[in-house]
Formats: structure tokens, C-alpha cells, sequence
């Protein structure tokens, strides 16, 4: 299933977009509600209520352009990201597109859920690297 974020328009340049999306010690600030937190710069691991035990794997970066994840789930789900920033004067624009693997028969009750998890993810991104640049 894929699925594709709302794009955001961030007020900071495209480096410092893409140096708070690769670096795994940071993602927690923009990841609410989980526990078990555990972090490398590249792979991240935690506990999501009501998902379950997920590791965050960064597989490919793109300079100021894409970060893309790798998401494993407990239960073998997998789950590809790329975040894509675009360049803009004075800001950059985010946005995820993601490809869940999910059996045919669920992939209609959990879409709706998923798509605001990766919006909402939009803006967490968008409000810590506009604070922190504050």
C-alpha cells in the first residue's frame, strides 16, 4: 500500500531539514508516545502502544534531498519512507511517501490510520526543527 504525506513548508534550509532526518538520536523528539527508546545515529528501535516493537533503519541519504527509512515490525510488517525535501528560498518543503506491506484484507481499516500518522509526522518534523531554530 502506499501512501503520501501532506507537504509541509518548513522555515529552515534543506541542510538543516536533512541533518535533523538523519541522525536517529534526533527522531525521537518527533515520534510521540513511544517507549523503549534505543538510538544509534543510523537505526533506532522503540515501542509504539497498540503496534508493538519497531526498528527504524536509515537505508539510502540523498544530500538535501532524501532520507529513506526501513521500519520492521514485530509482527514482519515492513515499511519503506522517503522523506523528500525540496528547496525552496528561505524554506523547504517535506513530505513522506511510504510503502506499507500489509495483507490485502486489513489494508482498508489501518490506511485511514496510517495516513495520519505520517501526516501528523509531517507536522512534529515541521514544529521541532522551527522551535529548535528559534
Amino acid at each position: 500500500m502506499k501512501l503520501n504525506s501532506k507537504k509541509s513548508d518548513i522555515q529552515a534550509s534543506p541542510e538543516k531539514v536533512f541533518g535533523a532526518l538523519t541522525n536517529c538520536n534526533l527522531l525521537q523528539k518527533y515520534i510521540p508516545n513511544v517507549q523503549n527508546w534505543t538510538s544509534t545515529e543510523d537505526e533506532c528501535s522503540f515501542t509504539v502502544a497498540g503496534v508493538g516493537n519497531l526498528i527504524l533503519k536509515i537505508v539510502e541519504k540523498l544530500p538535501f534531498e532524501k532520507v529513506v527509512y526501513r521500519a520492521e515490525a514485530a509482527m514482519s510488517q515492513h515499511i519503506e519512507a522517503a522523506f523528500l525535501i525540496e528547496d525552496f528560498v528561505e524554506k523547504s518543503t517535506l513530505e513522506i511517501n511510504a510503502e506499507v506491506e500489509v495483507p490485502f484484507f486489513i489494508a482498508q481499516m489501518v490506511k485511514s490510520s496510517l495516513q495520519k500518522m505520517i501526516d501528523s509526522l509531517v507536522d512534529q518534523i515541521k514544529l521541532g526543527i522551527e522551535t529548535t531554530m528559534a
